[in-house]
């Protein structure tokens, strides 16, 4: 599968653990951030169809970095995964244009609905 995504998660675990899904599900182009820094870095210098976000990262509220995302790429993907899926959390990134939300520990099963669902998988 030819889709780029970019996984920004600040929990090494968690980003391998992602990535792992991610290369099971057949994802052959896979980057990671651990911040919004890195994340920017890597946005200027590859153009994603798909972006897996932390929503609380050391540098930013990953609410603010969806927000910036869907202004400057709208026609990127953005699934938020979130240990904290509370209805204000679902809503309020619904609301912005998550285009998903996963709760961590991410369940293969679950993410494979997901992407399913938004047309990157079958």
């Amino acid at each position: 599968m030819d889709h780029s995504v970019l996984i920004v998660e600040d929990v090494a675990e968690t980003r391998l653990f992602i990535e792992h899904i991610l290369n099971e599900l057949g994802f052959s182009h896979i980057d990671s951030a651990e911040n919004g820094v890195q994340a920017a870095e890597k946005l200027n210098q590859h153009e994603y169809k798909l972006v897996m976000l932390d929503l609380e990262l050391p540098d930013i509220d990953g609410k603010h970095l969806l927000d910036e995302y869907k202004l400057k790429y709208p026609d990127m993907l953005v699934i938020i995964c979130s240990s904290h899926k509370t209805v204000e959390n679902v809503k309020s990134t619904w609301d912005m244009g998550a285009n998903g939300f996963l709760t961590k520990p991410v369940d293969l099963s679950k993410m494979q609905n997901l992407l399913s669902r938004v047309g990157l998988i079958k």
